[in-house]
């Protein structure tokens, strides 16, 4: 082997070194930056190979050596793929660019000692770790020898040559070089990763200590604080700048300053402390503390500081006191009480008893609670006493089951004196703090009298059974078979059946199964069947067939006789006629589903029939049609209650000639009829058949001109039971067909159009919700309507008009959802809402000067009744600070009519406290003037019809001249209402009408655009 080689090899060899400095360098990125750290690492890496492939030995021109294969393979094992991949690529271009004849058998070597490293690195290298020295040289003998046969590859016979030259530094140095190299990086590696550890460690210690549930303080040997964790700064309230350097004492309740001073003293002699005492937090609220401490000591055993934690108990201070309340009322309890209160382990060993164990058993609570079970009860009873508790335990597995059950027992005991006593156990589970189950607590009730009386009474039931022959119906005795086959029948037999007793018995002519209907016997059987095997009493009703052959409803009772083995010997039991009481309750069940005055079936069974139809889910179709006479009701008035009632049955008469099995006739209300169909064709059936009834109905009304409507609803949903939401959209279309036609009887469907109207009410309902539920809600509003006064020509006043307006609905008119406000009652807090929106107006009208200016507001009747009306708005004025002589309430003149000597009282109030009373609409309802006189309310606001008329060829004939005069008589102002042109206007003012409002005017106005009005309109404030 040459000297040369060797010299260059050591070069190379201490050119490898520099891959622990690389090592430590990659450990420089945090672990978040790891694949910049591995393209770091693969970067310092092809520098030290490009800087070894730089100094090799060369053997030819063209043909040279270094030991990057080393380098190479040792990156892949130690460094992984991208690190290996980098330095791969950087030696590939590099050995390309020297060239020679030489470049495939290097490319050929780098590409060969990456893949090895690589696949020691997935599969060989971590299968024999504790041999790792070893089979990192099998590593550099395999990388060596796949150098070797690449060698091959030049030119021959120069390639052998070149192998005799290099083999041995190959196959003996490179292996050894590669070993210590590897050793030397995987050392370096598990110290580097200690180190990172101990970094991680220190700050998770960190992390732990300042984000520790539970309070930490550390002090000195005077008592001062030298450190606290954010837990304990968080309890108290303080910042650390307010805590490090005080004293300890400092921070407890005053009544624990002094006994600290002492404790702490205790505390650095022994060396650790348990305590709890009061502390105080920052605002001076007392915190129940519990205290663990330690001392910590320097090296030599010298007090260096404490160290202790701290956790706020408070809640279970306050718990603890509750409960020592709660178990000191508990105990008041089962000491006074009669009956015994017990509880026992969940080995039923009995760990508490009352003091009336002693009036009860004979003995006192600390002997009883000596006793063992088997003292107590005899084993049969203590068998089934253990059965039911533990089946209380496996029950307690089942988390389905219930947590609160109770069971009850009736059970013989044994007192210490060897007598029985019969009690009864309320039994339950007795549960510590997190629920789960730890005894069973229970409560026991001498019931000795009481058994004795039932025991008693037995007998003397069994001794009364004679008599059994002489009780109505049929008392027997029969074996438990298929044929009931009878061993004692009664003489009350021969009334019952008509057979006489002695045919039934061991059923010589017939058995008692042949009398009963076919269709009971094998129901009834199954019913006996379970009722003996849980030996409870028998009962049920079924029919019979008596020798005449009529059906007759029976009742039987019985019960199974029992052996001592439990099983069953014979039945006993009577057979009572209960025809009649069927034929009554038939009578009663048709009763309940007919009407009584037409005989149709009424609501409530329509409602049964729907829902069990519905539950069929066969898919049928199913339809309504409804029949609406609403305004029958108008003949009441004329000829009285029982003339619309005989038409509503001649009207009923006449529908029943169209019911069929599938098309049931029912009166769901007094004037409302409902044709129920089923298995129909198709719509144009339900039509053509509402046209026939039409025709029908015109018949029988055709002398009292009554119209109707008749509704067609089909049901294509069988889930929907819900008869409300059917008949209300039935009568919807059949008040639509009503409204449209007004006379005779129509037809309408209810289709996709009435679904709007009905989705768009049902909308405007629940925004009435919203706006009555909700303070603020832009979508309610209101606008004012400037009011002019004919003589000053000036805006004397707005009236308040309330507005709502939704994205899906737009603006919705106050005339489609006043009245459904009146219907929900939302009108109440709606109408609180407008007085507050009002009278906030007020205040920035009285705020920019204009103090004269009024307000008017629409009243509705649901309001203006209510018996705190007066009351509230009177508070919300004050509320507000308005004056209420700029307040002007309006009410309908409908109004007046319904209860005049109630309205007349509310207005009263109202004008005694300054508030103006408008009657709205007037003109429309048909009031009586003397009846306004004495009303004495301040101003009639004419109609706007009556203002319409005045755009006639001849408004003379109009008689708004002499309501504006007949106002003027009884002392009350006039307003008009829907002004519109200039010569209503000059009619009015020629007519000495006081106010108008109207478009001619200005339409109503939003507040900012109300006060730019008012602002531009008058200029005298």
């Amino acid at each position: 082997m040459r000297w040369d080689i060797l010299i260059a090899l050591f070069n190379n060899a201490i050119l490898l070194l520099a891959l622990s400095v690389v090592y430590e360098a990659t450990y420089l990125f945090a672990v978040k930056y790891r694949r910049l750290q591995k393209v770091f690492s693969g970067l310092l890496i092809s520098i030290i190979c490009i800087t070894i492939m730089s100094v090799p030995f060369t053997l030819q021109s063209g043909l040279i050596f270094d030991t990057r294969t080393i380098l190479i393979s040792v990156t892949a094992l130690i460094f992984g793929p991208i690190p290996t991949i980098i330095t791969v690529a950087v030696a590939s271009i590099f050995r390309i660019s020297v060239g020679g004849v030489g470049v495939f058998t290097g490319l050929a070597t780098i590409l060969s000692s990456a893949l090895i490293g690589l696949t020691w690195r997935r599969l060989l290298y971590p299968k024999s770790k504790k041999l790792y020295g070893l089979n990192i040289y099998a590593m550099g003998i395999s990388v060596s020898f796949i150098m070797l046969v690449f060698i091959l590859l030049l030119p021959f016979p120069e390639s052998l040559n070149v192998i005799g030259e290099i083999i041995i530094p190959v196959m003996l140095i490179y292996p050894i070089v590669t070993v210590v190299l590897s050793l030397l990086l995987l050392h370096q590696k598990k110290i580097s990763a200690y180190q990172v550890k101990l970094k991680q460690s220190e700050e998770r210690f960190h992390d732990l200590f300042d984000k520790a549930p539970l309070g930490y303080q550390s002090l000195d040997i005077d008592g001062n604080f030298i450190d606290v964790n954010q837990q304990w700064l968080d309890t108290f309230g303080y910042s650390r700048e307010e805590v490090i350097g005080k004293w300890f004492g400092d921070f407890v309740s005053p009544e624990y300053k002094e006994s600290i001073r002492e404790r702490f003293i205790m505390f650095k002699k022994q060396g650790y402390i348990h305590s709890e005492f009061k502390m105080q937090n920052k605002n001076g609220n007392s915190i129940f503390i519990s205290f663990e401490g330690k001392i910590g000591v320097d090296s030599n055993g010298e007090f260096k500081q404490t160290h202790s934690v701290l956790k706020d108990i408070t809640k279970q201070k306050l718990a603890e006191e509750s409960l020592r309340l709660s178990e000191e009322m508990y105990r008041k309890i089962t000491e006074n009480i009669s009956d015994i209160v017990w509880t026992t382990d969940i080995n039923l060993k009995t760990t508490y008893v009352s003091s009336s164990v002693e009036n009860i058993m004979g003995e006192k609570p600390e002997a009883y609670l000596k006793n063992k079970l088997e003292e107590k009860f005899s084993e049969e009873t203590l068998k089934k006493i253990r059965a039911i508790l533990f089946d209380e335990i496996e029950m307690e597995k089942n988390p389905e089951i219930g947590k609160d059950r109770t069971r009850i027992l009736e059970l013989e005991q044994y007192k210490p004196d060897g007598s029985l006593i019969w009690v009864s156990m309320s039994i339950s589970i007795l549960r510590d703090e997190l629920g789960k189950m730890e005894g069973f607590l229970g409560v026991s009730r001498d019931i000795t009298q009481r058994k004795k009386a039932e025991i008693n009474l037995l007998e003397s039931e069994r001794s009364k059974s004679v008599l059994l022959s002489n009780l109505p119906g049929m008392a027997y005795r029969c074996k438990y078979d298929s044929k009931w086959t009878m061993q004692f029948v009664s003489h009350g037999c021969f009334n019952l059946t008509g057979h006489k007793p002695e045919s039934l018995l061991n059923n010589r002519d017939l058995s008692f199964n042949d009398l009963i209907v076919p269709e009971y016997r094998n129901f009834l059987l199954g019913k006996w069947g379970h009722t003996l095997a849980k030996k409870e009493p028998f009962k049920y009703e079924y029919e019979i067939i008596t020798a005449t052959g009529v059906r007759k409803w029976v009742l039987e009772m019985g019960q199974g006789i029992y052996d001592s083995q439990g099983e069953v010997v014979s039945l006993e039991g009577i057979v009572l006629d209960i025809s009649d009481r069927k034929k009554f309750e038939n009578n009663l069940r048709y009763l309940n589903e007919h009407d009584k005055r037409t005989g149709l079936y009424n609501r409530d069974y329509f409602e049964i029939l729907l829902k069990n139809d519905a539950n069929k889910k066969d898919g049928s179709k199913r339809a309504l049609i409804g029949i609406n006479l609403s305004t029958i009701q108008i003949l009441s008035t004329n000829y009285g209650f029982r003339y619309t009632q005989e038409l509503i049955k001649k009207a009923s008469a006449a529908l029943s000639k169209f019911t069929t099995e599938e098309c049931l006739l029912f009166q769901t209300n007094e004037n409302h009829f409902l044709f129920y169909f089923k298995n129909y064709k198709d719509k144009n059936e339900l039509i053509n058949f509402s046209k026939n009834i039409e025709k029908s109905l015109e018949f029988v009304f055709v002398m009292d001109k009554i119209s109707g409507g008749i509704g067609i609803l089909e049901i294509e949903n069988d889930n929907i039971v819900n008869v409300d939401f059917l008949l209300r959209n039935l009568l919807i279309a059949s008040e639509k067909a009503i409204n449209i036609f007004e006379k005779d009887f129509r037809t309408c469907i209810y289709d996709e159009a009435l679904e709007e109207i009905v989705n768009r009410e049902l909308e405007i309902r629940n925004t009435l919700s919203i706006i009555a539920a909700s303070d603020i809600n832009d979508e309610f509003f209101l606008q004012y309507q400037p009011i002019m006064h004919l003589k000053t020509n000036s805006i004397c006043g707005f009236e308040a008009l309330a507005r709502i307006r939704t994205k899906k609905l737009g603006l919705v008119s106050p005339l489609e959802f006043i009245p459904l406000a009146e219907e929900t009652k939302q009108i109440i807090p709606i109408g609180e809402k407008v007085f507050r929106k009002a009278f906030s107006f007020l205040n920035k009208l009285k705020a920019q000067g204009y103090e004269e200016i009024n307000v008017s507001v629409n009243v509705s009747a649901i309001q203006l009744f209510r018996v705190d009306f007066t009351n509230r708005l009177f508070e919300i004025i004050n509320e507000m600070d308005v004056n209420p002589k700029n307040i002007a309430i309006e009410i309908t003149e409908s109004v007046f009519t319904s209860d005049y000597e109630n309205i007349n009282n509310i207005v009263s109030k109202l004008r005694e406290e300054g508030i103006s009373v408008y009657i709205d609409d007037f003109g429309t309802g048909y009031s009586s003037l003397s009846r306004v006189k004495e009303l004495g309310v301040d101003c009639l606001k004419i109609d706007k019809s009556f203002i319409d008329n005045l755009l006639d060829k001849d408004p003379d004939k109009s008689i708004t001249s002499d309501i504006i005069s007949m106002s003027h008589r009884v002392g009350s102002l006039t307003i008009a209402e829907g002004v519109e042109e200039e010569n209503q206007l000059e009619y009015l003012r020629d007519n000495d009408c006081d106010k108008i409002q109207g478009y001619l005017i200005s339409k109503p106005l939003d507040e900012e655009l109300a006060l730019e009005f008012l602002k531009n309109n008058n200029t005298n404030k």
